[in-house]
């Protein structure tokens, strides 16, 4: 197909481009990939690999990222099915309704104190370097938090839920050392789940609109590779 090996091409352009060539090259292959699978057309696992390489390429750089990374999360989603992969095996899960106070969740471990990274100038960037996340969600308000654990599998949702998928992030790491993972967002209450001590990633999905939105967080194990740039999912109805 002329449009993957346009797409496969564009691709090793903008790997090899300066940065802000990259940023330019990588919007123009988001939108062609972005065509690509709303059109149906990308049947074949190496395609929709391309095309979620593509499609990250552009939730970076976009200034309304979620539709890029909607796609990525379906093509993800296909491409486990395509390749007859099992879905993610489920270890552990706890929910809780949190008061957002801070327009944002912060998941991290529980022995580091988040709020004291919230000072530095790219609270993102502190959060990431010392193993945790931020994820805004765009307001305040009372939101359904599920914090699941993988024993096995991507950090991706079950084949199951992403008919009420409406938002996602691209993964990124979190560390645990302490045996527990939090989440907190100002209120006096938290999501707190032990988790064994390792490596993580972290992705992040907002189910369903409306009165009772959820954001759900998913851990897998043994984060691999080198830690992607810090990411976030905005605007979660409230």
């Amino acid at each position: 197909m002329d449009e993957l090996h346009a797409l496969r091409d564009g691709l090793a352009r903008c790997r090899a481009a300066p940065l802000r060539d990259a940023r330019k090259i990588g919007k123009g292959l988001a939108h062609q990939a972005l065509e690509l699978e709303k059109s149906g057309a990308l049947k074949a696992p190496d395609a929709m690999t391309l095309a979620i390489e593509a499609l990250g390429l552009g939730a970076d750089v976009h200034t309304y990222p979620q539709r890029y990374r909607m796609a990525r999360a379906r093509l993800l989603a296909a491409r486990r099915a395509a390749l007859g992969l099992p879905e993610p095996e489920v270890a552990l899960e706890k929910a809780v309704t949190l008061d957002v106070e801070a327009g944002m969740l912060l998941i991290s471990d529980e022995s580091l104190d988040v709020w004291s990274l919230l000072e530095a100038s790219a609270p993102q960037v502190a959060l990431a370097g010392a193993g945790a996340a931020g994820i805004a969600l765009g307001g305040d308000g009372r939101v359904k938090i599920r914090l699941r654990l993988h024993a096995s599998g991507p950090a991706e949702p079950l084949a199951s839920e992403f008919r009420r998928l409406r938002q996602a992030t691209p993964e990124m790491p979190l560390v645990c050392t302490s045996g527990a993972v939090v989440i907190q967002s100002g209120g006096a209450k938290r999501l707190r789940m032990p988790v064994p001590p390792g490596a993580y990633s972290l992705a992040a999905f907002g189910l369903g609109l409306g009165r009772a939105p959820q954001c759900l967080v998913i851990l897998s194990p043994q984060f691999a590779g080198p830690p992607p740039a810090p990411a976030i999912m905005p605007e979660l109805p409230l």
